[in-house]
């Protein structure tokens, strides 16, 4: 263990399986607590190529009522095949926009063009408004990216919104490897599918000994199924990273800690890509 400040004991590192690392305040905020920050990507995305389902999908894109980009990637890669269809963006004026995050919201604001409402905390929610403001017979395209937007598309299902449903990217493993991970690591995921590449590299029992902080819905349910002890975030902060790690000596097993990290002064918050919580 670590000495921090105040004499609490903390992880001796933290190994991000997150497939890109936008968090460099994380990095340095827990490098002042003595916490070591080790980004391992298991997986990466690629682009779809020769995406007919997304270039049908664009020819077709007026018979659509909404259009829903879950992250800033989807955003960018519908805009330039819409560029090369030759299409004006200023003659779909009659399909309302909408950004799972702030980075699609930015995407789509550079096109010159603009959300019907910024996105909200959650994709839930986002949903949810979006369905107070739409009709039965309203229809949404979704461009699911890397992280395949489950819990949007969960949350259109409840709220009773069609859609159809266009992949733009596609999942591939980097190869990359664990080192031997030391009793006190902590893994990090926001994706199934990176619990997914670690556990083609530690067995069931060595799972079994690890704590994996899950920092979305379904990361938490596939490492809880392959045998992890589970801690999940329902505040995506670095203060919240920090109570977490205090709650090690206790139960963590199917554990949901109930972190208010988010919106104080001094806090810095973990970018969310796919809008889901630990809740």
């Amino acid at each position: 263990m670590i000495q921090g400040q105040c004499g609490q004991e903390f992880p001796q590192r933290v190994i991000w399986l997150t497939e890109t690392f936008r968090w460099q305040a994380a990095y340095d905020k827990l490098a002042e607590h003595g916490i070591l920050s080790v980004h391992l990507p298991l997986t990466a995305s690629r682009p779809l190529t020769h995406n007919t389902l997304l270039w049908q999908a664009v020819c077709q894109i007026k018979q659509y009522d909404w259009l829903i980009f879950p992250d800033a990637e989807e955003a960018e890669l519908f805009f330039d095949m819409l560029l090369q269809s030759r299409t004006d963006v200023r003659t779909l004026g009659h399909i309302k926009l909408l950004a799972g995050n702030q980075e699609a919201e930015q995407a789509v604001r550079k096109r010159g063009v603009f959300c019907a409402f910024p996105p909200c905390e959650t994709q839930e929610e986002t949903v949810r408004k979006m369905a107070e403001q739409s009709c039965r017979r309203e229809r949404a395209l979704v461009l699911s990216g890397q992280h395949k937007a489950p819990g949007l598309l969960c949350a259109c299902s409840r709220y009773g919104i069609a859609f159809d449903e266009v992949p733009v990217c596609q999942m591939v493993r980097t190869g990359k490897k664990l080192d031997l991970l030391l009793p006190d690591d902590f893994l990090v995921a926001d994706l199934p599918q990176a619990v997914e590449a670690v556990c083609g590299q530690l067995s069931q029992q060595e799972r079994g000994k690890h704590i994996l902080i899950a920092l979305t819905e379904g990361a938490g349910s596939a490492a809880q199924q392959a045998g992890f002890m589970v801690l999940r975030l329902s505040k995506k902060s670095v203060p919240a990273l920090l109570k977490l790690f205090q709650t090690k000596g206790g139960e963590t097993h199917e554990t949901t800690t109930d972190l208010s990290g988010r919106g104080r002064d001094g806090d810095i918050a973990l970018p969310d890509r796919t809008g889901e919580t630990g809740d």
